[in-house]
């Protein structure tokens, strides 16, 4: 009937008899069976579930389902006869053990949120239309969808069901007997999207028509109305808030099932809206449903998408346009809609990314719907069609890549066959600095989604010759000393030559801007619900530019657990806002606020600070102490966490970002490299406050043969000194050769000497393949003048001088500049006559020195 992924990509289906299993490793564990609870007749049974935000930390999940009859009116009986029809649907809370690897459920954990008696539930007076998907929200409450529980008769107002029936049995109330219409009835859990608490199955205190006298009732968790069979429901991708007060779960898209005439693909977009079943479908008045009383006149919220069995229209900028149209290119037909998942994944080519799958249940289709950012719908793609059998829903896997789509029978997954392009990631190990700058660059990385070998193309972005290899290195030359900004691109291509690129900046005379102090810095915490002023203020620094030039750029984020939520942003210094109310759900969860200020030079070199600010939830503090992890391969093994509470309470994990995911202490790695950021948290209790969160990132690296690196030392050299080559080997590639710092430069292996003594140093490297590593080595040595006797000088070059006894400089100006070094070296004595009025003095990075020391 359906399935779901836990985070791991571990799979949970359900059959509409009333089981649900666990699938993992191709085993299948039975989890639950309530099979003489559910009602298993037609299109009722065992219809939606939904896995707690926090399923890998709690276990809790939730299920959908009818009641049957005689089961719930008879003290437990079963298994009433197909022609019995007048029950109720009923939302049940379970807790999987994750000490069974969620396998088996924990004794007492059982919870009804909605229908725990009879007249409590949401009424079933047919063997159709019952909705049951099931989401959670930004902001944590559960979504529920429900159908307005008529039959499929076109103008079912109450005479062609078991409404009687249902009303008698005391399930439902006479004026909830209109059939249809109930969609419309506030007072009715039918054809609407339902918003509750996912603790108790109240309705929300922002919810549209809530009351606080009856929290349990209808309109209390009414979020939106008039829809038929809203068999499929998702919400939109970083849309709504954290805060369940503020009223703003985020927006919901909605399939709902048509009757003769649309499939619809809703958007839910604010509280109350009306998608106006059964007077209204799609954009189309239906003479069926006649009844002015329950006429939601021309505001009812029109649908994004709709289509019959011949065509499909979008509604764009509030214009109607044909599907394959110029407007709206693409194809759809059919008879039964369903909504399935955005593919977020990188893992396909980019024709398959970030566009919504739905499927048509009687046409056996799977389609991709692209969006605008006004979430309008602009293209209508095929993915798959003429399947062997009738899709019933699908989904996206957080960890194995394509599309999963179930039958009556199965499971399966459509892979593209077409090539998939690789995923690029370009990283150094430094991006600023004086001068001439050395970087070392890597691709390491970057993948392939179809686990082929990969080749790179290194640009510059100074005029100098394309490199490749996995690992080169580049010096950046200073043309002046302004700063300056080069942008350094990688090109990977795959074995079927797919390629994709990433790019980094690289500063040269630049620096990073300072922050040297803010107006948050003394503030840790806030009081609770109550509206908190702060001020966005930071004294800057600059070694290159007038600290009054910077750009700051503030963003306020609420953090909860293992996620974060843009609250605010804001450009500018000297700001004053406010931080909204924030309530404690210690031992739950824990909240707080993340100010980030990002401040930018005027070439985009930046510098982000990061304050937290925690709301004073009282109790003793505590802190968190938690270790660094190592390094990791793709190929590691699950392995612990062991960060620890000065309160003892057990910390909770979550990850953060990464090819990683955690069940309770335990991280398992996704295969692929990257850098993965683990956070632990300890959310308190009754005794002890909320911890200060603690994260902890990590590299996971490819696996990669070494190679056997040989580079010959260099004696030391006159300023004379004619050009000379290099040695050095490697077992894989050919190594090349760059001069770090020093009066030289080098040519393929040849180094040639610019006339003026001091140290240089050279590296020879090479860049490594797909499958082995690069490897470098440095070597220095002196290049000095020729050595006499004894020598004056008078004219300084800021390098070596020496003499086998006597050195005097005189008439010179003994000011070394910044990043530059002087060395005066002789066996017996060294005199210094300075030019009259000067006096010694050193800048930035200097060195002076004198030894009396035989000559090199």
């Amino acid at each position: 009937m359906g399935f779901t992924f836990d985070n791991s990509g571990r799979l949970f289906c359900w059959e509409k008899e009333g089981k649900v299993y666990v699938i993992d490793n191709g085993m299948r564990t039975t989890l639950l069976d309530i099979n003489q609870e559910v009602y298993n007749v037609t299109d009722l049974g065992l219809i939606g579930l939904v896995l707690d935000p926090n399923f890998l930390s709690n276990g809790l999940f939730y299920i959908y389902y009818i009641v049957d009859p005689k089961y719930l009116l008879n003290a437990g009986s079963q298994y009433d006869d197909a022609g019995n029809g007048g029950t109720m649907a009923r939302v049940t809370r379970y807790q999987a053990d994750s000490a069974t690897g969620f396998t088996t459920i924990v004794a007492n954990t059982r919870t009804i949120l909605i229908g725990e008696t009879a007249s409590t539930g949401i009424p079933c007076t047919s063997f159709f239309h019952m909705g049951g998907s099931m989401k959670f929200a930004k902001d944590g409450t559960l979504l529920i969808s429900t159908g307005d529980a008529a039959t499929a008769a076109n103008n079912d107002v109450g005479a062609f069901d078991y409404g009687s029936r249902t009303v008698s049995r005391g399930i439902m109330t006479a004026a909830e007997n209109i059939g249809s219409y109930r969609s419309q009835n506030l007072d009715s859990h039918c054809g609407k999207i339902l918003r509750v608490n996912a603790a108790n199955g109240n309705g929300i205190s922002s919810n549209p028509y809530y009351s606080a006298n009856s929290p349990r009732s209808a309109r209390s968790r009414i979020w939106a109305s008039g829809l038929r069979n809203p068999y499929g429901t998702l919400p939109l991708p970083e849309t709504g808030s954290h805060n369940p007060e503020e009223g703003n779960p985020g927006k919901l898209l909605i399939g709902d099932v048509g009757s003769i005439l649309f499939e619809e693909v809703n958007l839910s977009t604010g509280p109350g809206q009306n998608f106006g079943w059964p007077r209204y479908e799609a954009e189309n008045t239906r003479a069926e449903h006649p009844s002015a009383t329950w006429d939601p006149g021309s505001s009812y919220k029109k649908p994004q998408l709709y289509y019959n069995s011949t065509t499909g229209y979008s509604i764009v900028g509030g214009n109607t346009y044909t599907v394959g149209s110029a407007q709206v290119p693409g194809q759809i037909n059919g008879h039964c809609i369903l909504i399935g998942n955005f593919y977020k994944r990188t893992d396909l080519s980019s024709q398959y990314l970030n566009k919504l799958y739905i499927a048509d249940y009687s046409q056996k289709w799977i389609k991709m719907v692209s969006f605008d950012m006004t979430n309008q719908v602009t293209a209508v793609e095929n993915f798959a069609s003429n399947l062997s059998n009738n899709v019933i829903s699908l989904n996206v896997s957080p960890t194995t890549s394509g599309i999963f789509y179930n039958t009556t029978n199965e499971i399966l997954r459509i892979y593209p066959t077409t090539n998939s392009a690789p995923v690029a990631k370009i990283e150094a190990d430094n991006t600023y600095g004086a001068g001439s700058l050395v970087v070392r660059f890597s691709a390491a990385k970057s993948y392939d989604p179809d686990s082929t070998s990969l080749t790179y193309l290194w640009q510059f972005g100074d005029g100098s010759p394309t490199e490749s290899g996995l690992k080169p290195h580049h010096r950046f030359v200073s043309n002046s000393n302004a700063p300056q900004k080069y942008t350094a691109k990688v090109t990977i291509t795959d074995a079927n030559g797919a390629s994709a690129s990433d790019s980094l900046s690289i500063y040269l005379n630049n620096t990073p801007p300072v922050i040297a102090a803010t107006s948050l810095d003394n503030i840790a915490s806030f009081p609770l619900n109550q509206n908190y002023p702060i001020t966005l203020n930071a004294t800057l620094q600059d070694n290159e530019q007038n600290p009054a030039s910077l750009s700051l750029n503030w963003k306020i984020y609420l953090a909860h657990n293992d996620h974060q939520h843009l609250s605010s942003s804001y450009a500018g210094n000297n700001i004053n806002t406010t931080l909204a109310p924030l309530d404690c759900e210690l031992g739950t969860a824990s909240y707080w606020y993340s100010v980030y200020l990002t401040v930018s030079d005027s070439l985009g070199l930046t510098t982000t600070l990061i304050k937290d600010l925690f709301p004073q939830c009282g109790g003793i503090v505590q802190t968190l102490t938690f270790p660094a992890i190592n390094d990791k391969p793709t190929t590691n093994t699950p392995f612990s966490l062991g960060a620890t509470a000065s309160s003892g309470l057990s910390p909770s994990y979550y990850e953060i970002s990464g090819p990683a995911y955690v069940i309770g202490n335990q991280v398992t790695l996704s295969g692929i490299p990257g850098t993965v950021v683990i956070r632990a948290a300890q959310h308190g209790n009754g005794t002890y406050n909320q911890a200060a969160p603690v994260e902890r990132s990590f590299e996971v690296n490819r696996p990669l043969n070494s190679q056997s690196f040989a580079f010959s030392p260099i004696s030391n050299k006159n300023v004379n000194a004619a050009p000379f080559t290099l040695s050095a080997s490697a077992s894989t590639d050919t190594p090349k050769f760059i001069v770090v710092s020093g009066p030289a430069t080098v040519s393929g292996n040849t180094v040639t000497l610019t006339g003026t003594a001091g140290q240089v140093t050279i590296r020879a490297y090479a860049s490594g393949t797909y499958s082995t590593d690069g490897v470098y080595l440095d070597r220095s040595f002196q290049v000095v003048y020729p050595c006499p006797s004894s020598q004056t000088i008078n004219s300084l070059a800021y390098s070596v001088y020496q003499a086998q006894t006597a050195l005097t400089v005189t008439g010179a100006t003994l000011v070394t500049p910044s990043n530059q070094s002087l060395v005066l070296r002789a066996g017996n004595s060294i005199t210094i006559q300075p030019t009259a009025g000067t006096s010694f003095s050193t800048g930035p990075n200097s060195t002076f020195k004198m030894e009396i020391a035989g000559c090199l």
